[in-house]
């Protein structure tokens, strides 16, 4: 188990952050916060995290990067392939026991609540939402609440017409002078005629 407020990180992320953890690469877009406490759960298979930009994340956030190894289909889920190999030499039997989902990628926008366990392989979409003490063990959709272990659909943020315009904008892509003028905009619920304006003028 490694944590990453074990390693040195800087105090501001204006710009994005990248660094290694183990096997692991890990990428965070530029304004996203907490980062520095998540506690990320990997064992060398090379498993990667990726998070998008303005994205919150409370403490206590757990990361499995990789499955783990315990594949529940067979005789025995211990991970032999993994441990005491000079005595059971399980690593020659490594495929049989992998259920490795692939890398972890959280949106832009995203709010991820206290001491929420987000599973291997799961893709957390932009501008969703995760209650607090939850398990994501699925796919969020754009802009949608999910809460529960395990998280289970609570709602979506906005109508379907509000999410697609939201998608167009992409508002986190934006110069950070576009996103200062239209912080009024931002900082108020979003409407059809608003969002159309500023893709118009805004989206490439």
């Amino acid at each position: 188990m490694i944590k990453f407020f074990k390693k040195k990180l800087s105090d501001t992320n204006s710009h994005g952050v990248s660094y290694q953890v183990r096997n692991s690469k890990v990428l965070v877009g530029k304004y996203s916060y907490g980062y520095k406490t998540l506690n990320i759960i990997e064992y060398g298979n090379g498993t990667d995290l990726y998070i998008g930009k303005f994205t919150s994340i409370a403490p206590g956030v757990k990361i499995f990067l990789d499955y783990g190894g315990h594949n529940t289909s067979l005789m025995s889920s211990y991970p032999f392939q993994n441990l005491y190999n000079e005595i059971f030499e399980g690593n020659k039997f490594a495929n049989m026991n992998g259920k490795n989902k692939g890398d972890v990628k959280i949106g832009n926008d995203v709010w991820i609540g206290m001491d929420t366990l987000i599973l291997n392989g799961v893709t957390i979409n932009d501008g969703a939402i995760i209650g607090a003490n939850s398990v994501v063990t699925k796919d969020v959709k754009p802009y949608e609440f999910k809460a529960g272990n395990p998280a289970t659909h609570i709602k979506s943020r906005f109508d379907k017409d509000i999410i697609e315009l939201l998608q167009k904008l992409k508002w986190w892509d934006l110069e950070d002078k576009i996103i200062k003028d239209i912080m009024p905009d931002l900082l108020a619920k979003p409407s059809t005629s608003i969002l159309k304006e500023l893709i118009k003028k805004f989206s490439k």
